[in-house]
């Protein structure tokens, strides 16, 4: 048998060229690739969303394209759109890893716009060592850029994570953008270092504005420098200036302006993320006219405002400014009202979520210490016109003497009616005062607590009671009817034997019936007809 020859293909010159092609077209292609993705985060970090939008879509790597176009369109358009994450990341290479890790991260940014998120950190973090492990100079900066950020906004508690992550943007400053975002996030810092003394009782609020002024004069001096050449870089700049004197130097002139001056700025942009910073800064206009006691101007804004705020926490604080407000002006029965308002917002707030917010407001907006001192200014204030009203007839007497004098008996008897008139007015706003007063819930048998300005009605059945709530519940608890009416301020009045309406929730009422708002019919009995 004769033996098999197996014959190897002849490899010429022309097929090594042609693999060699191959090869440099392969190297050509993904350092084009390379390219193009340093230029979207080269793009993204001067904030130039338009020119990033066109450059992104010549980028071959799908997941990559999606999540930059994601985020992109957020910034133009503050769309949200759907995409579905669920590449595996084990076939992109180590710089499109890094950059799909920190892109992840970014979406569930945008995505879930409430506190710490762990998801996220390890993202950001993850991004950030791979990225030192290839000395990747542009991506470094990019995954930590975002780090720091989201410590800043999510984690502020952790000012020491913070200062060791801003530290190290310091190593990797690169161009204009790099110095900018790096004395941007500094600021951010002492603003935080701040913060956390002044909790700690360590420094006094007056004591901070020399013991940080070189400092922060450098930092903003730094800033602006690094700003020239981006006008979207220099509304920041401005933006964040505003801030700094209105909130931590209290020169809320001098922040209105710089406020101004970031509006103009932002104004030759037309996306969406430059228009909802046009939005935060008439805010914090408005909450400068607030701290200066431009207190119409800055109530009727933030009322209008309540509409706009979908968090929980933005809308607590809009409350907040508005109760602050009527309190200056001394209108209690509005600062009573908003404080209700704060305070059942403040209640629904997940409290993880929003701790430190909810603290700060529990920590200076007691309810049950506010109310009081709501009612013992309207008390004083009650005081103050009953001795109003008792120099008023003294005078009288003396405008009554001078009217015998000059005027004689015709002037004394006009005199007389505006005596008159003036005491029954006297009486009727005593009455109106008195109602401040009124406690504002009763405690049921049951040991319920029930806040009178929910309770619509109550109804008699035998031996016990049901109470109708406004928000369409109800209570049923044992007891008689005769007894919680004595409980119940002047405004719930007896229509039937078994029925006490809140007049407050009348709708409408005929000769034999009562609507109530939610349209439940109650009876009228001819005996409390003059009662209505």
């Amino acid at each position: 048998m004769n033996a098999m020859v197996l014959q190897l293909p002849l490899v010429t010159a022309e097929h090594l060229r042609f693999y060699l092609w191959i090869l440099i077209l392969l190297f050509s292609f993904n350092c084009y690739n390379q390219e193009v993705t340093e230029k979207v985060n080269l793009l993204l970090k001067a904030s130039d969303f338009e020119n990033a939008s066109f450059t992104v879509k010549k980028l071959e790597s799908k997941p990559i394209k999606e999540l930059f176009l994601f985020q992109i369109n957020y910034y133009l358009s503050g769309e949200k759109k759907e995409i579905i994450i669920d590449y595996d990341e084990s076939k992109l290479n180590i710089q499109n890893s890094i950059i799909y890790d920190y892109l992840v991260a970014d979406f569930h940014t945008i995505t879930d716009l409430t506190g710490f998120n762990e998801r996220i950190f390890k993202g950001y973090h993850s991004a950030y060592h791979k990225a030192l492990k290839i000395k990747d100079t542009l991506l470094i900066n990019e995954s930590l850029r975002r780090l720091v950020n989201h410590l800043n906004y999510r984690n502020r508690e952790d000012t020491l994570l913070i200062k060791k992550y801003t530290a190290k943007l310091e190593d990797f400053r690169q161009d204009e953008d790099d110095n900018f975002w790096y004395f941007f996030y500094k600021i951010g810092e002492q603003f935080l270092i701040k913060d956390y003394l002044l909790k700690r009782n360590r420094i006094k609020e007056e004591d901070t504005r020399t013991l940080f002024k070189d400092k922060m004069e450098f930092y903003f001096k730094e800033l602006f420098l690094a700003s020239v050449k981006n006008k979207f870089h220099r509304a920041r700049y401005f933006q964040m200036l505003g801030i700094y004197q209105g909130d931590w130097l209290n020169d809320f002139d001098s922040s209105t302006k710089s406020f101004i001056h970031a509006k103009t700025q932002y104004e030759n942009f037309s996306f969406a993320y430059a228009r909802d910073k046009i939005k935060s800064i008439q805010y914090n206009i408005f909450i400068n006219y607030s701290n200066s006691n431009q207190l119409e101007k800055s109530i009727e804004y933030f009322k209008s405002d309540l509409v706009r705020h979908k968090e929980k926490v933005l809308l607590m604080h809009n409350y907040k400014f508005i109760f602050e407000g009527y309190e200056k002006l001394r209108q209690v029965d509005s600062a009573l009202f908003y404080l209700k308002q704060m305070h059942q917002i403040k209640d629904e707030i997940n409290q993880k979520k929003y701790a430190i917010e909810v603290k700060k407001i529990d920590n200076k907006y007691n309810l049950e210490e506010k109310e009081n001192e709501l009612k013992e200014l309207s008390s004083e204030k009650s005081r103050l016109q009953s001795k109003l009203y008792t120099l008023i007839p003294f005078l009288g007497l003396v405008i009554l003497i001078l009217a015998v004098i000059f005027y004689l008996y015709r002037r004394y008897r006009k005199k007389s009616s505006v005596l008159e008139e003036e005491k029954s007015q006297t009486l009727q706003k005593l009455d109106e005062l008195k109602q401040i007063v009124v406690k504002n819930h009763i405690v049921l048998k049951d040991k319920t607590k029930l806040y009178i300005a929910d309770l619509m009605y109550v109804k008699a059945d035998d031996h016990y009671l049901n109470l109708f709530l406004s928000n369409g519940k109800n209570h049923f608890v044992r007891g008689k009817l005769k007894n919680i009416k004595e409980e119940l301020p002047p405004n719930f009045i007896q229509c039937h034997r078994s029925y006490v309406v809140n007049v407050n929730f009348i709708k409408q009422k005929n000769s034999t019936s009562i609507t109530m708002i939610n349209q439940d019919n109650i009876p009228l009995s001819r005996s409390f007809k003059d009662k209505f």
